[in-house]
Parts: C-alpha cells; structure tokens; sequence
C-alpha cells in the first residue's frame, strides 16, 4: 500500500484555488481548460519550490535559485505581452514584502530608542 503523502494533496488544492482565482472572469465562471492550465502552472511550480529544492540546495542556493527563476519569468511575461498579470498578480508579493517590512522596522526602532534611553 502506498504512503499518502498530505503535503501533495495541500500542493493540489492550493493550486486549484489559485488557479480559479487567477482566471476567474467578472461576468462567469472560468472555462475548465483554463482552470486547469493555470492550477497546472501553479501545482508544478509548487512542487519545485516546496518539495524539490528543500532535497537538493542549501537555504542560500534556494533564495538565488528562486530569485533567478523569478527575474526570467518576469522578463518572460513582460516580454509576451502580459504586463498586466505581472503587475496586478505578481506585484502583490512585492507589496507584501514591502508591507511586511514596515511591520518589523517600526518595533524595531522603538526598541532601540527605549534602550538607548535605559543605558543613558
């Protein structure tokens, strides 16, 4: 009997979600073969980012990998003329960086001021 493996089946579900949310048309629902084109798209990479490159690269290794990965398919996108999906889609982990970097610079400044203020 084969091992169920649970982090494959989140992987697929997540990718399912995502897959809808990306084609999902104002006016209706998505037709089936973009569906699952684009959960397709977003299972395999999924799988190469969590399941993949853990096994194989160092933590450092990962982050270039990823990062070089993720320049090509944005000149790839810009290229073919899908600047909106790079921009609308894309641009949301870029925001999310940001934003998660304020969340952390503010604690830190004020701890640093009020230790500052207790070694005086």
């Amino acid at each position: 009997m084969k091992r169920f493996y649970p982090p494959l089946l989140g992987i697929l579900a997540v990718s399912l979600l995502l897959g809808a949310a990306s084609v999902w048309p104002e006016e209706g629902l998505p037709s089936t073969a973009d569906l699952f084109a684009h959960a397709a798209v977003i299972a395999v990479s999924l799988v190469v980012f969590f399941l993949v490159l853990p096994r194989f690269l160092s933590q450092p290794l990962q982050i270039l990998v990823a990062m070089l990965i993720g320049i090509v398919v944005g000149w790839g996108l810009a290229a073919a003329g899908m600047v909106a999906l790079v921009s609308d889609y894309l641009g949301i982990f870029g925001a999310l960086f940001i934003l998660l970097l304020k969340m952390v610079i503010i604690p830190l400044v004020f701890v640093s001021i009020v230790l500052s203020l207790i070694h005086i």
